[in-house]
């Protein structure tokens, strides 16, 4: 058994509206998960110790009142719980990504998040709008 993390990446017009552009890197990553809202922050399976605790990027905000994943195709499932959104500027700006944990005092934390971070760094390659017009929509499963 295990925790499962399910987001859209969404950007907003100069309008003001907001706009779903797909899903968000969902590998099974606790490390990341603990970053972007404490969820299995250093605890494992059956309560197992696998890292000193991460103080995340932000606090679960829930779901955002203008999310718009597929407003015309039915709703799109964030998980069962720990709701929440994180601006890339949020994200990219954020210096626990540099730490390394205690689990492997020599390697920093978005080492452990490689996956994550190829992607963040693509979308951001993207250019399409400017940072603070794009954020993450997620919610987890377990």
């Amino acid at each position: 058994m295990g925790t499962d993390i399910h987001g859209r990446i969404q950007w907003r017009d100069s309008g003001g509206r907001w706009f779903d552009d797909g899903p968000i890197e969902d590998g099974r990553s606790y490390r990341l998960f603990a970053a972007l809202a404490g969820v299995r922050n250093g605890i494992g399976f059956a309560g197992v110790f696998t890292h000193d605790a991460i103080t995340p990027i932000a606090e679960p905000r829930g779901l955002p009142d203008d999310n718009v994943a597929y407003p015309n195709e039915g709703d799109v499932w964030f998980g069962d719980h720990t709701f929440s959104w994180l601006s890339f500027p949020e994200i990219t700006s954020w210096d626990g990504w540099d730490k390394p944990l205690s689990d492997a005092p020599t390697i920093p934390l978005r080492e452990r998040c490689d996956a994550f971070m190829k992607w963040l760094a693509w979308q951001e390659a993207r250019q399409f709008v400017a940072p603070e017009d794009v954020r993450i929509v997620f919610g987890f499963d377990s």
